[in-house]
């Protein structure tokens, strides 16, 4: 993995996240988490693209990099985990306090 690939997979991350969030709830430490599990999904989705040979829909070609990375399955990979982590880090609902008194 070069630093052209290592970008594009953050870049690809923050987007996913962040777009994510804004529809499960929005909090630093759920976006944070929601982040990482981004990231590594990223990673999850551009190795098995390398590993089963699938094709690339949309890469971008780096010069330093023959192949590219190719943002439809790192996306894939990302929204995976992503979606997965929206739903173990959703923010809790308040629920009103219960009156303490009989009737």
């Amino acid at each position: 993995m070069n630093f052209e690939t290592l970008v594009t997979l953050l870049i690809v991350g923050v987007v996913v996240a962040t777009i994510i969030r804004l529809f499960a709830g929005w909090s630093l430490a759920s976006w944070l988490l929601t982040f990482v599990l981004a990231v590594l999904g990223g990673v999850g989705g551009w190795q098995l693209e390398r590993q089963l040979h699938l094709p690339s829909l949309y890469a971008f070609p780096f010069p330093t990099d023959q192949v590219g990375v190719s943002v439809v399955w790192t996306s894939v990979g990302a929204l995976v985990l992503a979606l997965i982590g929206a739903l173990l880090a959703r923010p809790s609902q308040r629920q009103p306090a219960r009156s303490s008194r009989l009737r």
